[in-house]
């Protein structure tokens, strides 16, 4: 097909390279059936023709996924990977004006779906959108078990890192999702420091039940075949599912987000069997509490917490393995400079906080330094204390008061499970503070109480005037906060 390569390179085909290092490896489990790197491969080599014949393309076109099936968006990240097409997997939950809303935002010229007949192609009809919908069948390894795999990549153009592999849209927990261009050269970076860090075996299998089209689940791809190791690929995350996959070892490392955490533990999972051979779960999403630390502890389950941002491909600190307790999200990866600074920009000494910025090759989209938006401090082992964002400070009453501080106050009562503080405006205070608090297992618990238990490790002013007891705090598939929707819900509790 013309235009494939495109100019000046191509992306590369990390892959194929695997396959043909060690092609009968196993590479990918999913609903119970198992796949090699080989059988990857051809399956992909599939899918490349197909696509070829469906789009009539003389350049690189700007693609985008939308298909609640992991498996095929797999499939299609190498594919475009493999035909240098930029891929954008968009979230198969939002509605089909939403998505054609962003597709026409980031000129997406064709759109893979596995049904033909979906509403958004009716939608993209109706609105006559630019971005044409089409298609796609998944590849069956029956189908594909003679189709030649990729040709040896010895007379291609050469490679290029800085090909964008495609867009990556935040989570959106503040209002409308940033369009983020991920690069070849922010993946492989990524996992480099990534792999560095925590240590990687071929004989490992990482549990991967994470959305594909939040950067923390695609950015696994691409470390899983650069460094060997299995993925055991989840449709959603289940809780039973997990704890069984996990007692009979069928994997040994994970990615989770705090409240999978939390259910995990309700759904009776612990490490202290000798025979468990799982090594860790790495944390992210949002900020491990004090309890659920003290809770998995217990339970002798390895945590590794993080901290990392779409726009550093996923993490970019971590603890590692043989780090011991740590109290913090670990030291900056290897390769990455982290920065804490006061507000007229100047470095602050260890311990004091300040604004986040960070340097590295993983970093998308700057070369130079980037401001995160986060509050945190590095302590004098290099460990990155993260405490919040950069908004999440209150002024009230002319005293500044940190969020996360009362947030760590109210989680260490035993019936608190998570909790969220923000300020709300007021007249005397200027903004009062007030909060939300999930119990564990819908525990009834009166908010004077909670407030008496504040009074033990806060100052006056840092108290909560007001808590509103529920049974879920709103959060994002990752975990984070939906900021917008627990504003409107603490507004029309307390405004």
């Amino acid at each position: 097909m013309a235009g494939v390569n495109g100019p000046g390179g191509r992306a590369p085909d990390w892959l194929a390279l695997r396959a043909r290092r060690s092609p009968e490896a196993l590479s990918l489990r999913y609903r119970n059936r198992s796949h090699s790197f080989a059988a990857v491969d051809r399956m992909v080599t599939a899918l490349c023709r197909e696509m070829r014949q469906a789009v009539d393309a003389a350049a690189r076109p700007e693609t985008a996924i939308l298909n609640g099936n992991p498996f095929l968006t797999l499939l299609a990240v190498h594919a475009c990977a493999r035909l240098n097409w930029p891929l954008t997997v968009l979230d198969p939950r939002r509605s089909a004006r939403w998505l054609l809303a962003q597709c026409a935002r980031l000129d997406i010229e064709v759109l893979f779906t596995p049904d033909a007949d979906a509403p958004w192609r009716s939608e993209a009809e109706r609105v006559q959108s630019d971005t044409a919908v089409v298609a796609l069948a998944s590849p069956r390894p029956s189908d594909t078990a003679m189709a030649p795999t990729h040709e040896s990549a010895a007379s291609d153009p050469p490679v290029r890192l800085g090909q964008r592999q495609g867009w990556i849209l935040t989570s959106g927990s503040t209002g409308e999702p940033k369009a983020i261009p991920l690069t070849f050269r922010n993946l492989y970076w990524s996992a480099c420091a990534s792999a560095l860090r925590l240590g990687f075996g071929l004989d490992d299998r990482w549990l991967h039940c994470l959305p594909l089209h939040h950067v923390g689940g695609l950015a696994l791809l691409f470390r899983s075949v650069l460094f060997g190791f299995g993925l055991d690929l989840q449709d959603r995350f289940q809780a039973e599912t997990t704890v069984d996959l996990i007692r009979s070892n069928q994997v040994t490392m994970a990615s989770f987000v705090p409240t999978m955490l939390v259910r995990l533990l309700d759904a009776g999972l612990t490490c202290h069997d000798d025979t468990v051979r799982f090594r860790w779960a790495l944390m992210g999403g949002s900020k491990v509490s004090l309890t659920l630390r003290e809770d998995c502890q217990r339970q002798g389950i390895p945590i590794l917490p993080s901290y990392g941002l779409t726009e550093s491909c996923s993490h970019i600190a971590a603890c590692g393995p043989d780090a011991g307790t740590c109290q913090g999200e670990g030291r900056p990866l290897k390769y990455t400079h982290v920065r804490i600074r006061d507000r007229e920009g100047g470095e602050v000494p260890h311990g004091v906080p300040g604004a986040i910025w960070l340097r590295g090759p993983q970093i998308c989209p700057t070369t130079g330094w980037f401001y995160t938006g986060d509050i945190g401090a590095v302590d004098e082992r290099g460990n990155l204390h993260v405490l919040e964002r950069q908004d999440d400070m209150i002024l009230t009453g002319g005293e500044n008061v940190y969020a996360s501080e009362v947030i760590r106050a109210l989680e260490r009562h035993p019936a608190v499970t998570s909790a969220w503080v923000q300020g709300l405006p007021d007249r005397e205070w200027g903004s009062k503070i007030v909060a939300m608090v999930e119990t564990r297992g819908g525990t009834d618990i009166a908010e004077e109480t909670l407030r008496r238990h504040c009074r033990l490790q806060l100052a006056a002013y840092q108290i909560p005037k007001h808590i509103l007891i529920t049974p879920a705090i709103p959060r994002t598939e990752t975990g984070k906060v939906q900021r917008v929707r627990a504003h409107q819900l603490l507004m029309a509790a307390f405004a």
